[in-house]
C-alpha cells in the first residue's frame, strides 16, 4: 500500500503555523516568552511529522486523522503500521494469531494516546520515543520531553514468535503492557 499523504501535509503546515508564530511573538511581543515556548513546540510537532512520513509503511496499514483507531482482532500476525494524528490508538494484539518469526508493527501518535496490550506468550522488542509526555513500557516509565524507552522481553532472542514495536508519540501518553 501506499504512503499515507497526510503526516507530509500537516506536518509542513504546522511548520509554517509555528515559524509565523514564532515570528510574531518575536517581533510584537518580544517578552512573551509564553508565545515563543508554544511556537517551538508547534515546530517541534511538525519537524516529528515529516520525520515520521519517511518510514517505510507496513503491508498492513491503518490511519486516522482525527479521532480513535482501535485494532482488537485486525492485526492477523502480518508487519504492519498504524497511525493516528489526533486522538487514541488502541492495538490489542492478545486476539490475534502471531506466525512464527519476527514481525515488526510501527505506531505513530502525533497528539493523544497510544496503549498496545500484548499477550504475555509473545516475545517483544520494544523501542518507544516520546517527545513530550509521558511513557510506559514493562518495567520502565517516565515522562516529560524526549523520552525514549526500550524493552527485550527475557526470551526474545529465542522465541520463535516475536514482535518488534516501534513507537511515536510527538504529544500524549504511551502505554505498552502485557496482558494477563
Amino acid at each position: 500500500m501506499g504512503r499515507s499523504f497526510w503526516p507530509q501535509a500537516v506536518g509542513i503546515l504546522v511548520i509554517v503555523v509555528g515559524v509565523v508564530l514564532l515570528l510574531n511573538a518575536v517581533g510584537v511581543h518580544v517578552g512573551n516568552v509564553l508565545g515563543v515556548l508554544f511556537a517551538a513546540l508547534v515546530i517541534v510537532v511538525g519537524l516529528a511529522l515529516l520525520r515520521r512520513s519517511r518510514r517505510p509503511v507496513r503491508p498492513t496499514f491503518q490511519d486516522r486523522f482525527f479521532g480513535n483507531l482501535r485494532v482488537t482482532e485486525g492485526w492477523t500476525g502480518a508487519d504492519a503500521t498504524y497511525q493516528v494524528g489526533a486522538g487514541e490508538l488502541v492495538l490489542d494484539l492478545t486476539k490475534a494469531p502471531a506466525s512464527e518469526g519476527e514481525r515488526a508493527i510501527e505506531v505513530n501518535v502525533v497528539v493523544g494516546r497510544a496503549e498496545v496490550i500484548v499477550p504475555k506468550d509473545l516475545a517483544l522488542t520494544v523501542d518507544a520515543e516520546v517527545i513530550v509526555g509521558a511513557a510506559r513500557v514493562p518495567g520502565q516509565q517516565s515522562g516529560g520531553l524526549m523520552r525514549r524507552l526500550t524493552y527485550a522481553s527475557p526470551d526474545y532472542a529465542t522465541a520463535t514468535r516475536r514482535v518488534r514495536l516501534n513507537v511515536d508519540v510527538t504529544v500524549g501518553e504511551l502505554v505498552v503492557r502485557q496482558a494477563g
